[in-house]
């Protein structure tokens, strides 16, 4: 989850955890966790100026 540039998997690798496994997805959606995480630094590299 720390590399921002796999933008294309991770949601899909998250939601086959989240099927899955719930209990270990837990780790990574919990508020705070690697998830948010993951998400706010998207966001922050989406609104840099150009």
């Amino acid at each position: 989850m720390p590399r921002t540039d796999l933008h294309y998997d991770l949601p899909a690798a998250l939601g086959a955890l989240l099927h899955r496994d719930t209990h270990y997805a837990d780790l990574f959606i919990q508020p705070g966790g690697l998830w948010d995480q993951w998400v706010n630094a998207r966001t922050r590299l989406h609104d840099r100026p150009a």
